[in-house]
């Protein structure tokens, strides 16, 4: 019995050891730059490219530097803004870029909210 017992636990501890390399190597292989990040987390088929155009005019528009940290947090706005009104993401940028009026100072995530919001309601 106390034999069966240690050779539980010897299996126990290297599938744990396993386990543990597998996250390491997911966790690894995980891009690090966003906007490779937001090709993995939006909802849809959308190139990087096709993501970085309208990332990119949606925050001219709205007077965001681009940089790695403002990437990421526009990133997660609409990625939040998704899973809160399940409206995909570059619906809510194209509404941002259609409904965008000069001299309107808006912060990007008032301007993102918004246009979920409006989408959400029926607005296309």
């Amino acid at each position: 019995m106390k034999l069966l017992k240690v050779a539980l636990l010897g299996m126990l501890i290297f599938l744990l050891g396993v386990v543990g390399l597998k996250t390491e190597t997911v966790l690894a292989q995980f891009p690090t730059d966003p906007l490779s990040q937001m090709e993995i987390a939006f909802e849809g088929n959308y190139a990087r490219s096709q993501i970085q155009q309208r990332v990119d005019e949606a925050m001219k528009l709205y007077n965001v530097p681009k940089t790695d940290e403002n990437y990421s947090r526009v990133g997660s706005v609409l990625v939040a803004l998704r899973k809160e009104t399940g409206q995909h993401e570059m619906d809510i940028l194209d509404y941002m870029i259609k409904s965008y009026v000069p001299g309107v100072t808006m912060s990007f995530p008032d301007a993102a909210a918004i246009s979920a919001t409006f989408l959400q309601a029926g607005d296309r």
